[in-house]
This record gives structure tokens, sequence and C-alpha cells, in this order.
């Protein structure tokens, strides 16, 4: 991390002694050198950086997503809830229903121990 600070300063102070002795050959190699370096050390440290950042963020990722994947479902257990869950509230419209238009009084017990199993899948289907 020094090298990234330190090293222009040195390219530099070698480039002006190399212009005082008059190395041409050592100049031009010099200015190449602190150039290049100055175009690859800010993607160095950039890289540097976010690498030890990956690292530090990495276990807080790992811990969240087990945090989450209890609490989650796979499309498979959504479908296994849900189609009940449809199937149950359509039934459930279709007993009020009957229940309005039954003429039968002998049928309504019938009619509302099958409402109360719907609503009992209905509550199962919307704990999950």
């Amino acid at each position: 991390m020094i090298y990234v600070y330190i090293s222009p300063l040195h390219i530099v102070t070698l480039i002006l002694i190399s212009i005082i002795f008059i190395i041409d050959w050592l100049t031009k190699v010099l200015i190449y050198i602190f150039l290049v370096n100055l175009m690859l050390l800010p993607g160095l440290l950039l890289y540097k950086e976010e690498a030890k950042d990956k690292d530090m963020r990495q276990p807080q990722i790992i811990k969240e997503e087990n945090r989450h994947a209890k609490k989650m479902l796979t499309a498979n257990e959504i479908v296994l809830l849900w189609t009940p869950y449809i199937q149950n509230s359509m039934a459930l419209s279709l007993q009020e229903y009957s229940k309005l238009i039954n003429e039968d009084k002998t049928l309504e017990p019938i009619i509302n121990l099958a409402r109360d199993i719907r609503e009992n899948g209905v509550h199962q289907c919307r704990f999950f």
C-alpha cells in the first residue's frame, strides 16, 4: 500500500536525476514507467479495496441468506399451498351461495360442516 504513495515520488525524482545527467534513454523509460504507474495504480487500489470489502461482507451475506432461507418457500411449496387455497376459497363461496338458496333445512348441518372444513383449510393455507 505504501508503494502506491511513494512510487510516483521516486519515479519523478529519478526522472529529474536522469535529466540532470542527460541520460536520454533512461528518462524516456522512467516517463513510460511513471505513466503506466499512474494508469494502473488507481485500478489496483480499487480492486484491493473491493476485495477487502467483499471479504468483510461475505459472512454477513451468508448469515442473511441462511436467515431468509428458513422463511422463504420454494416455488413448488407455494403451488402446493396456493392450489388448495383457491379451491377452498371457491368452495366457501359456493357453499355460502348454496346455504342462501337452500330450502331443505335437513341439509343445513351438512353445509355448515363442509363450510367449517373449508374455512379451516383456508386458515391453514394463510398460516404459511
